[in-house]
């Protein structure tokens, strides 16, 4: 029978004559030409004719007169032996332990002496061949895949760059269109017809369309990136939906629909980014009239929640109502439902996907209730403004990005200065923690920050913080940021000790708002 392909190299290192004969016999009885069995009685010989003829696996004995065997595998899986060498490792009757040590030092099995059948022999050299083989083939394909992510990574970064900067570039001839068409239509410029007003409506509203396409692209760029800011405080929703109104009235009357705004100016306070906030109201009130009809209405409501705890904000429309089967499409980026959209600018499918990420990272949830036929209510709720009532819906809401067991830690930080840019110090330290940290003001030069990681990554978040400070001085002509004091107040793994952090928050902030006064 003629063995298929080249025969596999095997070198036997013992120095038992005997047992190297056994083990050539076994092998010669069980191949029919499939192996070329080499040997050595020493590791020093061993070595040399790894060196030189390069076998394709070893039968390695322990006992060995110039060395052992885990001393010479050492060897063979140091980085300058090169590609590693497939060893079956060989004891005597109950040297088990030194097989064990042997496999975590690289070896690919072991076999007792005692015993040893051809089958079982050829069985482990080819699994001890296939082993390696494998591990190679994992590291290359490991190895292909890390550059693979790399380039990745690079386009990614690439692309991030290319829709920042052609954002921007469009913001500024849009802005400047706008600006002239409201010109002219004011008749600023002088008389204009009715005809002529309302073709400057029309561009006005497309204008709207590109800029709210535009923003979408900037704020699903720094979503993804993390680089999206978050100047979270307690505000007023009436005042947020004050600012939004114009905008969303010319909208409406562009699209001839009804705008129904109900916002009690004495509901609760809420704490989030106001800008943000308005982003929200703004992305879901423009998605209403995209589907409204003329004549159609569409209503921005707010109410509180029974207990207290939240306010929940809602957009209503009569729209056509979405289906069962698509309420959970929605949501996903790029999608666009039905065809029945009579605006011409139809957008990216980004503004439900924005919008829903902008609640959760004010620490609210979206919902949406549709019938189709009957419009769709589009709301998302906001915490307000009780830190009793907020800190822990806050912690609940950092576990979805943190997973269960994170750790929190409290973070005390105060300027001796009273000068006028010490007022600056609250934005200042707004840009520079991540999204999932809060800052809560005490006084003109105390704040309070909250911050979900450990004691060891403390020392590198205060680091960064004094680092800008002194990047940010080196460029303020206006006046340097004042010096900052940073204390630790403590650390607290949120799965058993919430509790503890909640008592020890209160107790700073009140201590610190009684030294204020």
């Amino acid at each position: 029978m003629t063995p298929l392909g080249p025969p596999i190299r095997v070198l036997v290192v013992d120095d038992n004559e005997t047992d190297r004969a056994t083990f050539r016999r076994l092998l010669e009885r069980e191949s029919n030409g499939r192996y070329d069995v080499l040997d050595a009685a020493t590791a020093a010989d061993a070595l040399r004719r790894v060196a030189c003829e390069r076998p394709d696996c070893l039968l390695l004995d322990y006992n060995l007169p110039d060395s052992d065997g885990l001393e010479l595998l050492r060897h063979l899986r140091e980085p300058a032996a090169g590609d590693a060498i497939p060893v079956v490792f060989l004891t005597g009757g109950g040297s088990e332990s030194v097989a064990v040590e042997a496999m975590k030092r690289g070896a690919q099995d072991y076999l007792v002496k005692d015993g040893i059948s051809a089958r079982v022999l050829a069985h482990a050299i080819h699994g001890a061949i296939e082993r390696v083989n494998l591990k190679a083939r994992l590291k290359r394909a490991t190895e292909s895949l890390e550059t693979q992510n790399r380039r990745l990574a690079e386009l990614y970064e690439t692309a991030h760059q290319f829709v920042d900067n052609v954002s921007h570039e469009f913001r500024t001839p849009l802005a400047v269109i706008k600006e002239f068409a409201s010109i002219i239509n004011d008749g600023l410029a002088g008389p204009v017809t009715g005809e002529q007003q309302e073709y400057l409506n029309i561009i006005g509203n497309r204008v709207d369309d590109l800029e709210t396409m535009v923003n979408d692209m900037l704020d699903i760029s720094k979503l993804e990136s993390g680089l999206l800011g978050f100047y979270r405080r307690p505000c007023a929703l009436a005042d947020i939906v004050d600012e939004v109104r114009p905008g969303l009235q010319r909208k409406a009357a562009g699209a001839k629909v009804g705008l129904e705004i109900s916002v009690d100016p004495s509901l609760p306070r809420v704490y989030g980014d106001p800008d943000k906030i308005g982003r929200v109201v703004i992305n879901l009130v423009v998605n209403a009239i995209k589907f409204s009809s003329e004549g159609q209405n569409v209503r921005i409501w707010a109410e509180p929640d029974p207990d207290a705890s939240q306010v929940t904000i809602g957009v209503t429309d009569e729209g056509p109502g979405i289906g069962t089967e698509n309420l959970k499409q929605i949501f996903e980026r790029f999608r666009q439902l039905g065809s029945t959209v009579r605006s011409s600018t139809k957008g990216f499918g980004l503004g439900l996907n924005i919008a829903r990420e902008l609640v959760r990272l004010n620490f609210g949830d979206m919902n949406v209730r549709s019938e189709l036929g009957k419009g769709s209510t589009f709301s998302f709720t906001l915490p307000v403004a009780e830190v009793a009532r907020f800190m822990p819906r806050y912690l609940a809401h950092v576990q979805l990005y943190r997973g269960e067991n994170f750790f929190i830690s409290l973070v005390a930080v105060s300027s001796p200065s009273r000068s006028e840019t010490v007022d600056d110090v609250e934005p200042f330290l707004q840009h520079q923690i991540r999204r999932t940290d809060l800052i809560f003001p005490v006084s003109r030069t105390s704040w309070l920050l909250v911050v979900p990681t450990n004691t060891r990554d403390l020392g590198s978040l205060m680091q960064r913080i004094q680092k800008a400070r002194d990047e940010a001085n080196r460029n303020r002509p206006s006046g340097q940021l004042p010096v900052l004091d940073m204390h630790v107040e403590g650390t607290w793994r949120v799965d058993d000790r919430m509790d503890e952090f909640l008592a020890a928050f209160h107790a700073a902030l009140i201590a610190k708002e009684s030294v204020r006064a």
